[in-house]
């Protein structure tokens, strides 16, 4: 989500474009969680970075899952 400069917008285009009753599936990366994850979520973000993954693109990625819900 961090390559999408205005990935709310984006996300309401296709939420209208999507058939009634349709699904959205969404793939991004995803932290990790627990005792190792500070480790874990650095080495995710240096290997993802030269997709546009970034921790501002993750903070994107949790509040457009909060929407969904």
């Amino acid at each position: 989500m961090s390559i999408i400069p205005d990935y709310k917008s984006a996300y309401y285009n296709l939420l209208s474009n999507v058939k009634k009753q349709g699904e959205i599936i969404i793939g991004d990366m995803q932290l990790a969680s627990g005792r190792l994850a500070r480790l874990k979520s650095k080495l995710t973000i240096s290997l993802a970075k030269k997709y546009g993954g970034t921790y501002e693109g993750h903070q994107n990625s949790l509040e457009l899952y909060s929407m969904m819900k």
